[in-house]
């Protein structure tokens, strides 16, 4: 560890700024303690990459910003709001839960209060 903190203090009496100096000397040390490190980093990176996680993320963001441009999370805050106020029933916007463009239900009430809160859900999609 002391070499780690010798080569921080060279570097940056070299006047190298100073998260530059804490890059060079990790990996100064990365090359002479764990020399194989090195040779599975490109790797690693390349793979963790291919990840479905990796790839659907950012397409998740767009999808999101899309629909807040489009005005579509409004509409949807807006139902969840108007369904309220005219059958008594809550629905929770998506995006409460980082979810734009769906609608939450809960489902941990007994089965006829669920049959119930559908009619008048349905009834509210009918305009009755």
């Amino acid at each position: 560890m002391l070499i780690l903190l010798v080569l921080l203090i060279f570097f940056a009496a070299l006047g190298i700024p100073l998260a530059f100096a804490i890059g060079a000397s990790c990996v100064a040390y990365i090359l002479i303690y764990a020399p194989t490190f090195i040779t599975m980093l490109p790797q690693r990176v390349w793979n963790g990459a291919y990840s479905e996680l990796m790839i659907a993320m950012p397409l998740f963001m767009l999808a999101g910003e899309l629909m807040n441009t489009g005005g579509i999370t409004q509409r949807i805050i807006n139902f969840c709001m108007e369904l309220l106020r005219s059958k008594g029933l809550a629905i929770s916007p998506g995006t409460a839960f980082r979810l734009p463009g769906h609608l939450r239900i809960a489902y941990v009430r007994p089965e006829e209060e669920l049959k119930e809160a559908m009619d008048l859900l349905e009834a509210f999609l009918l305009g009755r």
